[in-house]
């Protein structure tokens, strides 16, 4: 699990990446470092496999039993803790150990706590199908009040990360079911897990969006994907947006048109330059005086061209390529296929 990149993809969620730290953090840290070193190495039978893994998830079971977490709930924390251990069990964390330590957290809550809140081991992560696109969604269910309060302010500087991951949850969603759960085997035998969690989302999903009236405009369907673009996030992804295909030959002659045009400018001004003060101006005019009538025309029509061209000298090419590229185009509308 890559928790930088997901800070960076969905901040509005730090709680949760928080959490996950909290959950990897090293156990030498903690104020009961040897209680849990002792029952781990007990548990363990004298061994140092995994004994990291094993003091982290000890402590982290009874942080989760004992010690509230201001902005997450205990159920779920442990639906994270569940899916922190996936990834631990992926790299070769035995289930019977991790049993084992479940089940001294419980006895020991239960001797030494009133009510004590008890996290059970879930070892159907084990045979999840894509658990980080499940988790994407989950995240979402279980931070509605937060997503809710970020989609309600426009200026929230989250506001459009978290309009994308609303509707890349949809995506997820829309594809998952289609891939998965989309004839009655798969749904009821091959799939079946997997099937019941996205409608266990989807039923949330609905009840969410019926409780929180304000942002049911900014919530996608689940049915059908709908080509919907995001209100004023439109330039949040910082990206030319251009009428024309860049590789159009049309755009490829106004892209380049100020160049050619100056061009043409500058060479004028330079001929202009040689025809009157230099040597080969004299002997152009000494070979044209042939045909008086000739140079007279010729001479007056460069005069007048090069005293029309100073009009553009101080002109910055920045703003020509400004002037003659840019046609606002009206009653048109922009739209954001976030998929």
């Amino acid at each position: 699990m890559d928790i930088k990149k997901w800070k960076t993809q969905y901040p509005f969620l730090d709680d949760v990446w928080d959490l996950f730290q909290d959950f990897d953090r090293t156990v030498i840290e903690d104020d009961y470092y040897v209680g849990y070193e002792e029952k781990c190495r007990f548990i363990l039978e004298g061994k140092n496999d995994h004994l990291d893994v094993c003091m982290k998830l000890l402590r982290n079971l009874w942080l989760i039993t004992d010690d509230p977490y201001e902005h997450i709930s205990e159920n779920v924390r442990c639906t994270y803790l569940n899916t922190w251990l996936y990834y631990q069990e992926k790299n070769n964390f035995p289930g019977d150990i991790i049993n084992k330590i479940f089940h001294i957290v419980e006895n020991i809550a239960h001797d030494s706590l009133d009510e004590p809140y008890i996290c059970e081991y879930d070892p159907s992560y084990k045979n999840h199908i894509e658990p980080e696109q499940m988790m994407k969604l989950n995240n979402l269910i279980d931070n509605m009040d937060i997503i809710e309060e970020i989609l309600l302010d426009n200026n929230d500087e989250n506001h459009c990360l978290c309009q994308k991951y609303v509707h890349e949850c949809g995506g997820i969603y829309r594809n998952m079911n289609k891939k998965y759960c989309d004839n009655e085997e798969d749904k009821t035998i091959k799939y079946n897990v997997l099937c019941e969690e996205l409608q266990t989302f989807k039923n949330k999903y609905v009840e969410l969006s019926s409780e929180y009236p304000d942002i049911r405009n900014k919530l996608p369907s689940l049915d059908f994907s709908n080509n919907t673009y995001i209100t004023g996030c439109l330039y949040t992804e910082k990206k030319r947006i251009s009428y024309l295909d860049d590789n159009s030959a049309f755009n490829q002659v106004f892209r380049n048109l100020p160049l050619i045009v100056g061009g043409m400018m500058g060479t004028s001004v330079i001929l202009l330059i040689l025809y009157k003060f230099t040597p080969i101006g004299s002997l152009i005019r000494s070979r044209m005086g042939k045909n008086k009538a000739m140079d007279d025309t010729l001479y007056e029509e460069m005069n007048e061209f090069g005293s029309s061209s100073y009009q553009y000298e101080n002109m910055n090419l920045d703003d020509m390529e400004y002037n003659m590229t840019y046609h606002p185009v009206r009653n048109s509308q922009f739209a954001y296929n976030i998929g």
